[in-house]
């Protein structure tokens, strides 16, 4: 599979196409690599050609020794895209995906044609900063990454999918099989672009049509800052999945493939 040696930048990046038309691009949120977004890049690639990225710090994408921010990331994307020779994309951001891709809208705003972002934040919620700051100490406490996850899973789903012994079943078992989890030293990096993220009071200056994604029993990035941020942002959708919580994309798949392919 391809990996983007961008020089300039100091970084490489891994990346993955699948399927044909329009490009979508689909970010990836804290600690997650491309391996999350497959299943949901399998369902839009009959009407896209998609492409999942490693953010810096996870998959097989480089893992830079110094601090970075949400910025570096979606420079990253405006990287990939110039070597692609991509000149416009639509883009699916999920949490920490959806600042980074919110972020290439104000750097680039020629480059972007619609967003959807999935259990958006403007900045980091403290309970979400809690959790963030658990992950990266388990880690550094060298717990396996499927461990630090499975410690923070109650964070992340909701009670019917935590009480769903079959879904539960299967989620163990991808994470005890992913290819490249995340490693101590990338989880430090994207703690750091996390915790130095605000864009509150940018929100109003963002053009990009954008639809909202957010789930009524997240903990992580509660309703209210998907509500906000639908009222700050000029051009914007708001839907909310009631059942679910901070992992939407994989607790509602067929209706979040369902809301994309609408508003695209």
């Amino acid at each position: 599979m391809p990996v983007f040696s961008c020089k300039n930048r100091s970084i490489d990046l891994y990346y993955i196409l699948e399927g044909k038309g329009p490009v979508l691009f689909l970010i990836s949120g804290y600690l997650a690599s491309h391996e999350g977004l497959i299943p949901l890049s399998k369902t839009l690639s009959d009407r896209f050609t998609t492409i999942l990225i490693d953010n810096r710090g996870t998959g097989k994408s480089s893992l830079p020794e110094k601090a970075y921010y949400i910025e570096d990331m979606a420079r990253d994307v405006l990287a990939l895209m110039d070597h692609l020779n991509i000149k416009k994309a639509d883009f699916v951001g999920v949490s920490m995906g959806s600042g980074i891709v919110l972020t290439l809208s104000m750097l680039a705003p020629g480059r972007i044609n619609r967003a959807i972002l999935l259990t958006p934040f403007y900045r980091l919620p403290k309970p979400a900063l809690i959790a963030a700051d658990m992950a990266l100490l388990s880690m550094q406490e060298k717990a396996p990454f499927h461990k630090t996850y499975l410690n923070s899973i109650a964070w992340l789903y909701s009670d019917k999918f935590l009480s769903n012994t079959v879904l539960m079943e299967k989620k163990i078992h991808q994470l005890e099989t992913l290819e490249n989890p995340t490693h101590e030293q990338g989880a430090a990096g994207q703690h750091h672009a996390l915790k130095n993220y605000d864009i509150e009071n940018k929100l109003s200056q963002i053009k990009t049509p954008c639809l909202l994604l957010a789930g009524e029993q997240d903990i992580l990035s509660p309703l209210y800052i998907a509500k906000k941020m639908h009222n700050l942002l000029p051009s914007s959708k708001l839907v909310v999945f009631q059942d679910s919580a901070h992992m939407i994309h994989h607790e509602e798949e067929a209706l979040v493939t369902h809301e994309i392919k609408k508003f695209l």
